[in-house]
């Protein structure tokens, strides 16, 4: 079983660096020294860690909202290592899985007022 959210943060990326953009605004810090960071353009990024038995996945890449704003899109996903559940556990499982994922992108977005939700 799996639980998805995508959240939208809107860039002008002609005027905000997409990786300045990630360490001023959320608490994921990405520090290169390969290329200077002004010449980034695109991102796609995904960090797992292990939760609970659960993995849970971060990832962000550029996108757009309804193909009018660009910007970063935040997946979180928890994906169960149980393959079958009964009813109640389902209900369990989603209600648990909510709370780590809403937990976990409030400790990302430091309160950010740039997020929509993408239905």
């Amino acid at each position: 079983m799996t639980l998805t959210y995508l959240d939208f943060f809107e860039i002008d990326f002609d005027k905000v660096n997409i990786i300045n953009f990630i360490n001023d605004h959320l608490k994921i810090n990405i520090n290169q020294d390969i290329i200077d960071n002004n010449k980034t353009k695109d991102i796609n990024l995904t960090i797992s860690y292990v939760i609970d038995e659960n993995k849970l996945n971060l990832n962000l890449k550029n996108g757009s909202l309804n193909n009018q704003k660009n910007g970063i899109i935040l997946q979180t996903k928890l994906i169960s290592s149980k393959k079958i559940f009964s009813l109640k556990e389902q209900r369990e499982w989603l209600n648990t899985a909510h709370e780590i994922c809403s937990d976990i992108f409030k400790k990302i977005t430091r309160e950010n007022r740039m997020v929509h939700k993408i239905n």
